[in-house]
């Protein structure tokens, strides 16, 4: 993640910013007050995987702090 977003992230204003310069932001797409269908957009391809992957990792992880963070995060998931 350090070649790629840099030794400092000063690049990006806010935590968001780098959020959707990974691609790991959803789209929205609403009209009429109807969600249309929304993929999350496309990015930077090395830092989407490695997030993602540490994700997973911690989600299978047998230390309770790890599984219990991510239980309580995939909770706030919105189908």
């Amino acid at each position: 993640m350090l070649a790629e977003i840099g030794p400092t992230v000063t690049a990006f204003p806010s935590d968001a910013h780098l959020a959707s310069w990974t691609g790991l932001c959803p789209g929205s797409y609403e009209s009429a007050g109807i969600k249309k269908s929304s993929h999350i957009t496309q990015g930077n391809r090395y830092i989407k995987q490695a997030l993602t992957t540490s994700g997973l990792i911690a989600a299978h992880s047998k230390d309770p702090a790890f599984s219990s963070c991510y239980n309580r995060i995939s909770q706030r998931k919105q189908i």
